[in-house]
């Protein structure tokens, strides 16, 4: 089985655009035909929520000017294998080409494993991606590890396996090789 990343993709724009551009991740009750009925959309692009409950909620945003719409995704493998190096064609868009042709703005983080992955593109298409090691955080009272990653506020974290907060940010064996 392929790993799936998923995250947060939080999309600005006019309501109407917001919902253009939610209508290209494949919802659940499409999941069997792998496409949408919308046209271009995002190849391997997963909302395990119902079509109709997406446009309710992008319906109640305000109707005047620039909204923010958050929605949890998934990708096979990864957004940057299935948005961003992606070929159009008859089926699949492109993030940026998207953002471009919807008129929004979209921010996307992203795990899958031990990797993160961060996105933005702009309305024009200016597209900018990174990916990193889901930082490693050590709980000081009873020594569990726990990778956390970076989107979530560590201040409002506990520790997994006692319940006690004060989580502290191990060294990234990235930056020691580095430094080396």
């Amino acid at each position: 089985m392929a790993n799936m990343a998923c995250g947060m993709v939080t999309v600005q724009g006019h309501k109407g655009d917001i919902l253009e551009f939610t209508e290209r991740f494949i919802s659940s009750d499409e999941i069997d035909n792998k496409t949408t009925e919308f046209g271009l959309y995002f190849n391997r692009s997963f909302v395990y929520a119902r079509r109709r409950e997406i446009f309710n909620e992008v319906n109640g945003l305000c109707s005047e000017g620039i909204s923010t719409f958050e929605l949890f995704v998934f990708f096979a493998w990864s957004a940057e294998s299935c948005i961003i190096n992606v070929k159009n064609n008859d089926e699949h868009i492109s993030l940026s080409d998207a953002c471009k042709l919807d008129g929004v703005s979209v921010t996307i983080h992203t795990e899958e494993c031990d990797i993160e992955e961060y996105i933005t593109c702009d309305s024009d298409g200016n597209l900018n991606y990174e990916c990193e090691r889901i930082p490693e955080y050590e709980c000081p009272h009873c020594g569990s590890v726990m990778a956390i990653p970076s989107y979530i506020r560590i201040e409002e974290n506990e520790c997994c396996e006692c319940g006690k907060l004060g989580l502290v940010l191990l060294p990234n064996d990235d930056d020691e090789s580095e430094a080396a």
